[in-house]
């Protein structure tokens, strides 16, 4: 019995560090190119910048803008003929905002700093499905 539960909680810690790893290697992955035009039209560069000048922001208020952002891209990416984003991408960083979400909750009153590193993640999973959907629209509208 015993051997089965270190052999779950193994599986379990190997398992979170892989889906870390794997959606840090997605969002580093862009952090180098340029942002186009079909991103600076959501407000998300905008609310990383003013964040990261400013950074006495309210969180609260960075996290509905986040969070508004985060519906219109799940809208864009639910109902954009076309697009066909890859769907192991989109679950992970789905999953990954939403967790993030959680801890940004969780740690709001407790710990300011892990919070902004919560808000900053969740900043960066927007702008990467906003980015790859952008690259997707301008290959389709030049082909």
């Amino acid at each position: 019995m015993t051997e089965l539960i270190l052999i779950i909680a193994f599986s379990v810690v190997l398992f979170v560090y892989w889906f870390r790893y794997a959606v840090l290697q997605l969002l580093s992955e862009n952090q180098t190119e340029e942002p186009n035009a079909a991103i600076s039209r959501f407000s998300l560069m905008e609310t990383r910048e003013t964040w990261r000048q400013w950074g006495e922001l309210p969180l609260d208020r960075l996290h509905q803008a986040l969070e508004k952002e985060y519906r219109l891209l799940g809208y864009l990416v639910d109902h954009a003929a076309g697009l066909r984003l890859r769907p192991v991408e989109i679950c992970l960083l789905t999953l990954d905002y939403r967790l993030m979400r959680l801890w940004f909750r969780l740690t709001r009153d407790a710990s300011t700093a892990q919070a902004r590193r919560a808000l900053d993640e969740m900043a960066r999973i927007l702008c990467y499905i906003a980015y790859k959907m952008s690259k997707r629209g301008d290959r389709l509208s030049r082909a």
